[in-house]
């Protein structure tokens, strides 16, 4: 029992300081709610086939993959990444994989 103690520490800690940081929003300029909405339909459809096209030996990439291939997909669209309740600025440029998937 004595060995679980230091590895619940450490998952508690690693929750803890994600939970700082800012959960961020897909911003484009003049866009609809339904354009959002189809942008993000197609963008979680082209994300849904890493899988198909991933090789067995390589499985474990698949989360990290589906993550690029969708952000990416949103940037190609003309959407950035923002914090909530700023005047529209990028917040770190591409690269980044804390995007919201709606």
């Amino acid at each position: 029992m004595k060995g679980l103690w230091p590895g619940a520490v450490a998952a508690a800690m690693a929750a803890g300081l994600c939970a700082c940081q800012p959960q961020l929003e897909w911003y484009k300029e003049g866009v609809t709610p339904s354009d959002y909405k189809t942008d993000v339909t197609y963008c979680a459809g082209a994300r849904d086939m890493v899988a198909a096209y991933t090789p067995d030996n390589l499985y474990y990439e698949v989360p990290l993959k589906e993550i690029e291939v969708y952000n990416d997909c949103m940037f190609s669209r003309g959407y950035r990444l923002i914090e909530p309740g700023t005047d529209s600025y990028p917040y770190g440029g591409r690269g980044t994989t804390q995007g919201r998937m709606r």
